[in-house]
């Protein structure tokens, strides 16, 4: 079980070019290997807790831009013999936004969004789900193994942007509606080979 710190509030000022006034994390991690290829089960869980804030131009601080406050990640897989099966689940909260509560009409035919000054709201949770399946054989030299594997197997849809319709008053569920981040990932099957010497 590991705990550790998070973020570095350095790296996250270069690569952003502001300091977030609280930036602080932990990350727990438990893992299962397989001893062996006999019947054997495999996987690992990892949950981080973290915060990321920035300063604003009032006396407040807001979320920063990409903060997720809870990320799970979890691997699990089966082997027996040359085969093995596993799957991944990642799950993650939304990134934070200044979501649309109203409109103006500005001319006969236009109407312009009121949305609230700080990042106070978060889109929906994210999550993806990832399968492979795996045949590997041991050879004098080393060892290779074809694989297969889809991500995105339940074609979760990462949402991530508020679409508004100048044509259109502020309505509820209507108008703005959610969309997703791009870009976005599909299912993606995929397939390759790995060898090792």
């Amino acid at each position: 079980l590991l705990v550790y710190q998070y973020f570095n509030a350095d790296q996250y000022a270069i690569v952003n070019g502001t300091l977030p006034k609280d930036n602080y994390g932990v990350e727990l991690t438990a893992e299962k290997k397989a001893v062996g290829r006999d019947n054997e089960f495999f996987g690992w869980v990892s949950y981080a807790l973290s915060r990321a804030a920035q300063k604003t131009n009032q006396p407040r601080t807001e979320l920063a831009e990409y903060d997720q406050t809870h990320v799970l990640k979890f691997v699990a897989g089966f082997l027996t013999g040359i085969h093995a099966i596993s799957l991944r689940f990642d799950l993650s909260s939304g990134f934070p936004y200044q979501r649309t509560y109203g409109s103006y009409q500005s001319t006969a035919t236009e109407y312009y969004p009121l949305r609230e000054r700080y990042r106070d709201s978060r889109y929906p949770m994210m999550h993806r789900l990832s399968l492979r399946y795996a045949l590997s054989r041991q050879t004098t030299w080393g060892s290779w193994s074809w694989y297969i594997e889809v991500f995105n197997a339940t074609n979760a849809v990462a949402y991530g942007r508020e679409q508004f319709d100048y044509n259109r008053p502020y309505e509820p569920g209507v108008n703005p509606q959610l969309t997703y981040l791009e870009p976005r990932i599909p299912i993606l099957p995929n397939f390759g080979v790995e060898v090792r010497f």
